[in-house]
């Protein structure tokens, strides 16, 4: 412990003194890594008599082109390809110019192999084009940026030779980017975040007119490859910006070297995240303010944010934002110097969160948990109630929605911190009653959930050498496993979470923080790493009654007998358990209430729901956010509600045929397509008894067809699950048809060994009841499609049916046969058929066990299946050699179960293949959503196996 508070002892100190005498300077610093997008514009770059004004940052391309052609990734694909192409560009004007009679002139900086090079470049361009997932970018402008860079690499020619499948996608962006952001706007006083990236606009716009931006230092808004743009295409010289250039050459982080930042300068930005992020851990808070440097620094601070009247941007000058605000306000706070936060929400408050930039209409994740870390840092955070509500409300929204991924950030562990960090301190000021009364919803379920949620998904990506990994590589990374620490170290304070201390290694070398490419940037990275170092873990805090605990476990002891869930941690699933224990009551009220008349329900199945989504997502990695969760959720319990409502109402004996045919009626208008049935959305009453009888197939339907993600899927998948949904709601009614004959068989006949045989099925045998009437029954083929809109909504990918042949027969061979593990309780289905044999008999359903190719006589017959042990096996129960109960019938029902099983994951396998050949990243994603459906069908059946969880209705 002595040696690691040394080793915080000099790190922080060093650090310290580095602000200090930068201060002391007074002039621009920054120290954001070098970006070879912005060196390859500079590389460009010439002085009005033609003359190649930055020699040394061509060279510095020349010497980072890799043997592949190409130039290095740095944290994303988009670094590797912006880089390429504007190294491209910059390669192809060198050669023009080596061509251009002066070759002797050129000899030195333009090497005989300029040709190869570029060849070797595009080929590398091209591959990685192909690969490129445009979707899942989040780099600042990269729509306006490679557009741009597209049309200088194809100027001189009449064809695209670049296409790429992501093209039409990224340029349908670009149109939207443009209709929104109209270039002109650059034209007037304002300065927005276009002026950022102006090298997007060559060929767009009047460089003559935009001079009026050039801030102080003579650059465009910080940014190096925007203000080379403007002196290149300008007809006037500004020495200014001449100046501002060779500075970023000469004084930034690559010294000379040829190699230019994407920002410059940038010391608000560095000097307030490091202070705050120092001033929040100890001992590094205590060593800073007892430093003589604690006083320049606030003095810095202070005197920025006055002079640009309560807001600031990334350097003196520049275009403010919340982001760098907020942060300065932290600083200031935490220094003891009094500033009010008016007028950031005067100028950054939105409608549902804070705007990054005044100008933009939309929010940054991280930022906004910065917004809230500042107002509670302010004297009087109850005067800020209302903000407070609504950005936390937006947080957690845009956490369940997957939306947290930030794109000033590459890690999702960075929003991690920065969202615990800001709700454990709102928790403690609300135990401090120092923000008064907040919603309850809020402050018992939302944050409880995204905490939760945080925690969780924080320590299952944890690697087993300690660390947490970032990009592609899984590389192992000091500045994520800071990230990580400090949030698990914060959420230890909490009552509900267990307490947690983790060692991390000192080294720093990642590009994290996302610009127009990323960039390391090592005195903030070690700022975090030396909070990390020195963070307190434990309960700190002492917490009063009003936060108490708010989760249960009674479910914790019986998941791991379950065969899916035999190898996992305990952490694990008692974490799955307690999230899900979180969802159970705004589950209940998003859900309707039980049918007039059907007497008091344990529902025992929205104990088990929530959970069976959680712990399939966890154990795929994550592929989709809890919104989605959120929806198969509610579909799970409507479907129950479905079930309890065919039986009580399509399986009354007193229901006639005519009334019976009504229904049929009923189900096929609201699964019409071409029937609008918007005024039905879940949430509908009807005063009718009639009506209210009707009102839960109402809801359902709804439910599923009027959902936004099915409303903005192609019409052939809508039309798909329209039918798909009335097939099976009409194999219902016939099921229930079944069952109500099969009651009236067992009534009247006495022989116990005819009565367990079915002998007028409406199919002439099981295995042909099994494919069609109960298969078609079981909600899981229209409930797959639902939940693919839903997944490919929440991913942004298109929903359309594999073009494969291969594909679309290995996909309907993989989900159809999920019938066989149903989540519904009646009718047929082999897994749950074996955990319902019981319940189905007292109830007089209609089971598998009760067909004639099941019935053998046996002097043990089993009524019910027990509970199973944590081997698997049934309690209680004698077996044969293969594992199985001794009563033929099950252990008939249990082999083709899993026989069907097996038949299901080897076509699952080859699916996997086929899915990946064209794009490994996002193939591999479908089907690890494809497994969280898979998984979590499978699990009710080995529920069923172990436990019945579904409300007893009726006798037979």
């Amino acid at each position: 412990m002595a040696m690691l508070d040394d080793i915080i002892l000099t790190e922080t100190t060093a650090l310290i003194k580095d602000i200090g005498r930068k201060i002391d300077n007074g002039t621009p610093f920054g120290s954001f890594s070098t970006s070879l997008y912005d060196t390859a514009w500079l590389a460009r770059f010439r002085t009005p008599n033609g003359d190649w004004l930055f020699p040394q940052c061509f060279q510095h391309l020349l010497q980072m082109q890799e043997p592949g052609g190409g130039w290095p990734v740095y944290g994303a694909e988009m670094d590797g390809l912006l880089s390429t192409m504007a190294a491209l560009v910059a390669l192809r004007d060198h050669q023009e110019d080596r061509l251009a009679n002066e070759p002797g002139k050129e000899a030195i900086s333009c090497p005989p192999s300029i040709g190869e090079r570029i060849h070797q470049a595009e080929e590398c361009l091209r591959q990685r084009l192909q690969s490129w997932d445009v979707a899942s970018t989040v780099h600042v402008g990269f729509e306006m940026l490679v557009p741009a860079l597209l049309r200088m690499l194809e100027k001189d020619s009449n064809t695209k030779q670049f296409e790429f499948p992501g093209r039409p996608a990224l340029m349908s962006m670009n149109q939207r980017k443009l209709a929104k952001m109209r270039p002109e706007v650059v034209y007037g006083p304002k300065t927005t975040t276009l002026v950022h990236s102006l090298e997007a606009l060559v060929g767009s716009i009047d460089f003559d007119r935009v001079s009026h931006h050039l801030n102080e230092h003579g650059s465009m808004m910080g940014s190096p490859a925007a203000t080379a743009a403007y002196l290149m295409n300008s007809s006037q010289w500004s020495a200014a910006a001449e100046t501002y250039l060779k500075s970023a050459v000469a004084h930034s982080s690559g010294l000379g070297s040829g190699g230019v930042p994407g920002a410059f300068p940038s010391a608000l930005f560095e000097v307030s995240w490091i202070t705050s992020t120092l001033l929040k851990s100890r001992p590094s808070a205590g060593i800073l303010l007892d430093s003589p440097e604690s006083t320049k620094i606030g003095a810095f601070l202070h005197s920025q944010f006055e002079r640009h009247g309560g807001t600031v941007g990334f350097d003196s000058g520049l275009l403010a934002d919340v982001d760098d605000t907020a942060k300065t306000i932290i600083s200031l706070r935490l220094l003891g110097l009094p500033v009010s936060p008016k007028t950031m929400i005067g100028e950054f408050e939105g409608q549902r969160n804070f705007r990054t930039y005044q100008h933009e209409q939309n929010g940054s994740f991280s930022a906004n948990c910065n917004v809230l870390d500042a107002l509670f840092h302010c004297q009087d955070p109850q005067g800020y109630r209302d903000q407070v509500v609504k950005v936390s409300r937006s947080l957690c929204t845009d956490l369940l929605s997957g939306r947290f991924r930030d794109k000033w950030n590459l890690s999702d562990g960075y929003s991690f911190m920065l969202l615990s960090q800001a709700f454990v301190k709102l928790l403690k000021t609300w135990d401090r009653d120092h923000l008064g009364q907040l919603p309850v919803d809020l402050i018992s379920e939302e944050i409880p959930i995204a905490l939760l949620q945080t925690l969780l998904q924080t320590l299952h990506t944890q690697s087993a050498n300690g660390f947490w990994t970032f990009g592609a590589n899984n590389t192992a990374s000091r500045e994520i496993t800071a990230y990580a620490v400090l949030t698990l170290k914060s959420l230890s304070s909490i009552p509900w979470h267990s307490h947690l201390w983790l060692q991390v290694e000192w080294h720093v070398n990642d590009h994290l923080w996302v610009a127009k490419v990323s960039y390391a940037l090592p005195p903030v990275a070690r700022a975090y790493i030396i909070a990390a170092l020195g963070a307190e873990s434990g309960p700190s805090y002492s917490w009063g009654d009003k936060v108490k605990e708010t989760v249960r476990r009674n479910l914790a002891s019986f998941f791991p007998r379950l065969p899916t869930f035999s190898q996992e941690t305990t952490w694990a699933l008692e974490g799955d358990v307690m999230l899900g224990h979180l969802y159970q009551s705004p589950l209940s009220r998003a859900t309707p209430p039980e049918r007039q008349g059907s007497g008091k329900v344990e529902n025992k199945y929205l104990a088990y729901i929530p959970f069976t989504w959680i712990a399939t997502n966890r154990r795929n990695n994550y592929p989709l956010p809890s919104s989605v969760l959120w929806d198969m959720m509610v579909t799970s319990v409507l479907i129950y509600k479905l079930d309890e409502f065919m039986e009580t109402v399509c399986g009354n004996d007193e229901m006639d045929d005519q009334s019976r045919q009504r229904l049929r009626s009923t189900v096929q208008e609201l699964c019409d397509f071409h029937v609008d049935h918007e005024e039905d959305r879940i949430g509908h009453h009807s005063d009718s008894s009639a009506e209210a009888d009707l009102d839960c197939l109402k809801r359902y339907t709804s439910h599923i067809l009027n959902n936004p993600a099915v409303l903005q899927s192609p019409s052939p998948i809508r039309k798909q699950l329209h039918s798909a949904l009335a097939i099976c709601l009409l194999a219902h009614i016939d099921s229930e048809e079944d069952n109500i004959q099969f009651s009236h068989q067992r009534k009247t006949q006495r022989d116990e060994m005819t009565c367990s045989n079915f002998t007028h099925p409406r199919d002439s045998t099981y295995y042909t009841w099994v494919q069609t009437t109960s298969a078609n029954s079981t909600q899981t083929p229209s409930t797959f499609i639902f939940f693919t809109c839903l997944s490919a909504a929440a991913a942004s990918v298109n929903t359309s049916t594999p073009r494969s042949g291969r594909r679309r027969a290995l996909l309907r061979r993989s989900t159809p046969d999920l019938s066989l593990f149903r989540t519904r309780p009646t009718s047929g289905g082999q897994y749950t058929d074996l955990g319902s044999a019981a319940r189905d008999k007292a109830e007089g359903n209609l089971n598998s066990v009760d067909f004639a190719e099941f019935h053998i006589p046996s002097r043990q017959p089993h009524d019910k299946i027990r509970s199973t042990s944590s081997t698997g096996k049934r309690k209680g129960e004698d077996y044969d050699g293969d594992g199985h109960p001794p009563n033929s019938s099950e252990a008939d029902l249990l082999y083709l179960a899993e026989y069907e099983r097996e038949c299901m994951h080897l076509a699952m396998e080859k699916l996997h293949v086929e899915m990946c050949k064209d794009h490994h990243h996002r193939g591999t994603w479908k089907m690890s959503a494809l497994r969280v459906f898979v998984d979590t069908v499978i699990l009710y059946g080995e529920i069923y196996l172990a436990r019945d969880i579904s409300n007893r209705r009726r006798a037979a």
